[in-house]
């Protein structure tokens, strides 16, 4: 987790429900404390990762007895749950940069693990959205059906390539050129998550002018996707409900596990979530305080 985590009411929940259900205890660790706290030792040819100083949960406790951190034993981790990681301010020195590798090299699952990690990086998703890469992991006819649902993402070593005609005329236009005669139809993102960090519109063309060549790699161009309109009434804050016109993005939750090998043992859909915004808000966090939950209506 990182340090003074807001959102640790849901992972609580997550927490409670775990050792409900099987009674598998959840240990909050920040990357720093892992370095701390951590080790990895061999075990049958494994290279498992034990966590120190991890009391045991109020049940489990002797009535009247406290133990203290020098009693404790040394727990082995099963499964590292990252709720910190993401973003570069997470690896604030070389211990959590530590942590991260000894936990990459210990034997426990991680979710996410580091190829769907880095699957969600912004730079990685342009990269396989390039002619064969998407088809290199995918048979023809999948690679085919996925790419129906790519916008157009692009490196900024492209803005002098040629990218197709302006509306209408038939022209090929750089898409430096496109961005210039229609700055609102991309949006300028970065390696962040958590909302607040994309660049739209005129502001994209202010940036392409001032960014130094050393950054360009730190960002990619992607074409706007622009959701249906709808009428919503939300609340936002505990303040009085409006109604205005919002948007809405829907997101669906899967779990994959597989062996060494890559062998499927588990692939499966786990749930949604639906983030709805005004339409007229270029970001859609909800944590970063743009959207607000909302449930679908199907019919």
């Amino acid at each position: 987790v990182q340090p003074g985590e807001r959102n640790a009411v849901d992972q609580r929940l997550l927490e409670a429900s775990l050792w409900a259900r099987a009674r598998v205890r959840a240990v909050r660790r920040t990357l720093t404390e892992v370095r701390a706290t951590g080790r990895l030792v061999e075990r049958s040819g494994l290279r498992v990762l034990l966590l120190s100083a991890v009391p045991p949960r109020a049940a489990e406790r002797v009535p009247g007895t406290q133990p203290t951190v020098e009693a404790l034993p040394d727990v082995e981790v099963s499964v590292v749950y990252f709720r910190a990681g993401y973003t570069p301010d997470d690896y604030k020195s070389s211990h959590d940069w530590a942590a991260r590798l000894m936990i990459e090299r210990a034997f426990c699952i991680k979710c996410p693990c580091i190829d769907y990690h880095l699957v969600g990086a912004k730079k990685v998703q342009q990269a396989l959205a390039m002619p064969g890469a998407t088809e290199r992991f995918l048979s023809a006819a999948e690679a085919k059906a996925v790419r129906t649902s790519y916008a157009g993402l692009h490196a900024l070593s492209e803005l002098d390539a040629p990218v197709g005609g302006g509306a209408g005329s038939g022209a090929t236009l750089t898409l430096r050129e496109h961005i210039a005669a229609a700055p609102h139809a991309w949006v300028m993102k970065p390696q962040r998550e958590g909302g607040g960090n994309n660049i739209y519109g005129e502001a994209i063309v202010h940036k392409l002018k001032t960014l130094r060549p050393e950054e360009r790699d730190a960002y990619i161009l992607m074409q706007r996707i622009f959701p249906p309109v709808h009428v919503g009434r939300t609340l936002i804050r505990a303040e009085a409900a409006a109604v205005f016109s919002t948007v809405s993005e829907l997101g669906i939750f899967s779990t994959i596990l597989a062996d060494e090998n890559g062998r499927e043992l588990r692939n499966a859909v786990a749930g949604h979530l639906l983030r709805t915004k005004p339409a007229d808000a270029d970001e859609g966090g909800v944590a970063a305080g743009y959207a607000v939950l909302d449930s679908p209506l199907l019919h």
